[in-house]
C-alpha cells in the first residue's frame, strides 16, 4: 500500500495492520553513512542513495 496524500508512516501502518489479505516484508538494509565522501550528503544525493539501495534489494527478489 502507497502513502496517501499527507498520510504518515504511522498511519500507513495503521492501514496495514487493519486491512486483510496484505503481506508485507520488511528488509533492515545497512545504514547510510558518510564515510568516504568529501563533503556532506545533501538531501537529493542521500535520497539518491538511499533509493538505490531499496530498488537493488527489491530486484533481488
Amino acid at each position: 500500500m502507497a502513502f496517501i496524500g499527507d498520510q504518515t508512516l504511522i498511519g500507513n501502518i495503521w492501514v496495514l495492520l487493519s486491512a486483510s489479505h496484505v503481506c508485507v516484508e520488511v528488509y533492515c538494509l545497512p545504514a547510510v553513512t558518510q564515510n568516504g565522501q568529501p563533503s556532506a550528503l545533501g538531501r537529493a544525493e542521500l535520497a539518491a542513495q538511499v533509493r538505490d539501495a531499496i530498488r537493488a534489494r527489491v530486484v533481488q527478489d
